[in-house]
Formats: structure tokens, sequence, C-alpha cells
């Protein structure tokens, strides 16, 4: 694609040239030939109305100084078709200038009519490259796009992954707070339960506590109904606190009672009462009874 075919026409109408219009042209070429193409351009834009001709060699001097467009557009300033020749190589530039500015579709068809008026082998290899160049551009398209749909895939599947994964974060945290919570409230019921024990515990002992009580008060019951058993059998010796204090007459009368209560147990003996303070001759009257 480096190849260009140039052709410099120098040939002005002499009707419409003037000297100072082929000093003009005389310096662009020699400007061409040294490789200043600015100065070339320059030159060749001080032309009031430049021919066809020039206008094909200013595209020269565009597409040597890298601006192709401004290439294209004074190629087809260019068109001429009175010349077979001529405008073969000016569509083959024209291609050449499509081709550089990545206008690959336009380079084809350049190219194509460039051979319609001249065989050439250059053009047919631009040709082939350009339409290379196509496919490959196409499947590079295809593959960018493909690329893209992958990437735009790849980054759906991420944000899923994503809302996936802060759902599961959720959930976790959801189910670490329900730990927390079940924690919490097991700990206050162990908590209870141990409080409960202890009441129990403690209720427990004060029950233990009670009945211990309540069994020495009713063994102190049973005692002070023992001991007041055992002070009315022992009356006759102890009197009680409660009575007033008996005369000796009276305490004799009662030792003496006791004595024959005694004695009537221990022979086995009909009851017979006697009248305190009677004759101790022991003789009764008739007319008493005998109990």
């Amino acid at each position: 694609m480096n190849k260009i075919v140039l052709v410099l026409v120098f040939i002005i109408s002499i009707s419409n040239a003037s000297i100072k219009d082929f000093e003009i042209i005389e310096t662009a070429k020699n400007s061409y030939d040294s490789g200043d193409y600015n100065k070339t351009i320059k030159e060749y834009k001080k032309l009031q109305d430049p021919s066809k001709e020039l206008s094909y060699n200013l595209g020269n001097s565009y597409y040597k100084n890298g601006d192709y467009k401004s290439a294209i557009k004074s190629y087809k300033q260019a068109e001429n078709n009175q010349s077979r020749d001529y405008e073969a190589d000016r569509l083959y530039n024209l291609g050449n200038s499509y081709f550089k500015s990545g206008d690959i579709n336009n380079s084809i068809k350049s190219y194509e009519k460039s051979l319609k008026y001249k065989d050439s082998n250059d053009t047919k290899a631009n040709l082939e490259l350009a339409k290379k160049k196509k496919k490959e551009k196409e499947k590079k398209k295809e593959q960018d796009k493909k690329k893209k749909e992958d990437q735009k895939d790849k980054e759906k599947k991420k944000e899923q992954e994503k809302k996936d994964q802060d759902k599961k974060n959720k959930e976790n945290q959801k189910d670490k707070e329900k730990k927390e919570q079940d924690k919490k409230e097991q700990d206050k019921k162990n908590k209870d339960d141990k409080k409960d024990k202890e009441n129990k515990d403690k209720k427990k002992e004060q029950d233990k506590k009670d009945g211990e009580e309540k069994e020495k008060k009713e063994d102190k019951g049973k005692g002070d109904k023992k001991e007041d058993k055992k002070g009315e059998k022992d009356s006759e010796g102890k009197p009680q606190d409660a009575k007033p204090k008996m005369s000796k007459e009276e305490v004799a009368k009662q030792k003496e009672l006791r004595r024959l209560m005694r004695k009537l147990k221990k022979d086995k003996m009909p009851t017979m009462i006697y009248k305190i303070g009677e004759p101790k001759d022991g003789q009764r009257r008739e007319d008493e009874n005998p109990w």
C-alpha cells in the first residue's frame, strides 16, 4: 500500500495562464521534488483557478503530507474522463487515500473503477489487500461485538453474583442476629431456671426448717401434756403453783388421803371413804353409810 502513482501535469492552457502562474507551478514542482509538501500545497493554493490536472497534483501533495481527507477532496475535483490512463491513476490514488483514511468500502470501489479504465497489477494487489482488510475489519467487528456481549454477560453475571452474595450476606446476618437473640433468650431462661431452682431449694430448706420447728413444737406439746399428766399423778407431792398455799391441817389431811388411797390399791380392798377429822378409833356410827 505504500506504492502510489503520481502524475504531475504541468500543461496549462496558454490562453488561461500567465507568466506568474508558470512561476508558481515551477516553484510547486521543485518543492514537491525536494519533499517540501507544505510549500507545494501553499504554492498551488496561490492559483486563482487551477485546472483539474493541477488539482490532481495538489491531491498528490496532500497525500504525501499525510492529509488524506484533503487529498480525497482534491482527487474528486480532478475528475476528467478525457484520458483513460489519467482517470485510472486518479481513481487508484483516490482508492489509496480512502484506504489510508480507514474507509475500506470506498477504497474497494475506487480500485474496481480504476481497473475498468486500465488493467494494473498494483491496482489488483491493492484491491485484494483492501478486501482482505475488509474481512479482517468485519471479523474484528464481530469479535469486538462478541467481546462486548461477553463483557456485558460477564458484568451481568458479576452483578447477579454480587446481588446473590449481598442476599446471602443479609441472610447470614439475619441468621447471626437470630442466633444471638436465641442465645440471649436461652441465657435468660437458664438464669431464670437457676433462680427458680434456688428459690425452690430455699423454699424446700425453709419447709424443712418449718417442719422441724413444727415437730419440735408438737414434741414439746406432747411433753407438756405428759408433764401435765405426770403433774396430776404426782400432784400429792408437788402442789401446783396456781393453787393457794394450804394450811398445816389441810396438808395433813391430804397426806392421810393419799396414804389411804395407796393402801387400798395395794390391798385391793373395796374402797371405803372416811371423813377426815372423825375419831381415830375406827368405829363408825350405825346410821352412817360405808361410802
